[in-house]
């Protein structure tokens, strides 16, 4: 099936290789479950430690945790995306895919589609783990979630894919920004705290 020159096919193809890739590989499963639950682990105990200090604590708890769990729709997409390109150039598969009738953006949405999924057990565990943990539920913020979430997986998406522009241009040396990039992001992006503060 195609849609708008776009072959459905392809693009599940694509995310069905990074499936198999996940199934011979768990120890990928980290950047989806054990940082996620560390970072809800340390920022809310953190929370609840400034929250126990003064009265005047208690908005950061909620700050702390939302921050946590929302930020992690921009890390999961962002890494889904910028880690499924790298496994292409680890693999020694680019050129592969480079002779197929695969087009870029078939690649990217199939990429995407594998990283939704990620997103959805990431960000899904962190939401149990701070709703089991420290009573914090996300959907207390009712269907502004939404939108907020969205343009949280569209930002992630983007950085993602400066990551890898940046990657082809400069090569190998350039992996590293695919993790390191979100922490230059995190403290100019209120994350944790209002815009106003900066």
């Amino acid at each position: 099936m195609s849609v708008g020159g776009l072959s459905w096919m392809r693009i599940r193809a694509v995310a069905r290789r990074h499936r198999y890739v996940m199934q011979r590989s768990p120890h990928r499963l980290f950047d989806i479950s054990v940082w996620p639950l560390v970072d809800v682990l340390l920022f809310g105990s953190i929370g609840v430690f400034v929250s126990q200090g003064r009265g005047a604590g208690s908005p950061a708890f909620g700050y702390l945790l939302g921050g946590i769990v929302l930020w992690h729709v921009v890390y999961q997409s962002q890494i889904a995306v910028s880690t499924g390109f790298l496994e292409e150039t680890w693999s020694r598969n680019l050129l592969n895919l480079m002779v197929t009738p695969l087009k870029e953006v078939e690649y990217v949405a199939g990429v995407a589609l594998f990283g939704l999924v990620k997103l959805v057990i990431g960000v899904g565990l962190v939401a149990l783990l701070a709703l089991a943990a420290f009573s914090f539920d996300i959907t207390s913020l009712g269907l502004g979630l939404i939108p907020i979430a969205s343009i949280l997986l569209i930002v992630g998406w983007v950085i993602a894919l400066f990551v890898v522009g940046v990657v082809l241009r400069f090569g190998s040396g350039a992996e590293a920004l695919a993790w390191g990039v979100l922490f230059v992001v995190m403290p100019l992006s209120g994350v944790f705290y209002p815009v106003e503060a900066l």
